[in-house]
């Protein structure tokens, strides 16, 4: 995988992001997340961290954004700008 000549910047949702964009959303919206493509990680060098989950690892990414589409009572899950 060829690293990316970008720099690494801290731009990524944390905790406190994520319950500031739950105020007022009720409890029955569903959540979705946005898909990655592959070109990200084979063409531009993105990276995700693997964790264990039970006795096998997966890969994760951090999340960008997380916003309600009050219209659609949805709660959508950015993984990038």
């Amino acid at each position: 995988m060829r690293k990316s000549n970008m720099p690494e910047i801290d731009i990524y949702m944390t905790v406190k992001d994520l319950k500031r964009s739950l105020n007022d959303i009720p409890d029955d919206y569903k959540i979705y997340y946005q898909r990655i493509e592959d070109i990200y990680f084979n063409k531009h060098g993105w990276k995700g961290k693997k964790i264990k989950f039970y006795d096998s690892f997966s890969e994760y990414i951090r999340a960008f954004s997380a916003y309600p589409k009050k219209n659609n009572k949805i709660l959508v899950i950015n993984g990038h700008y």
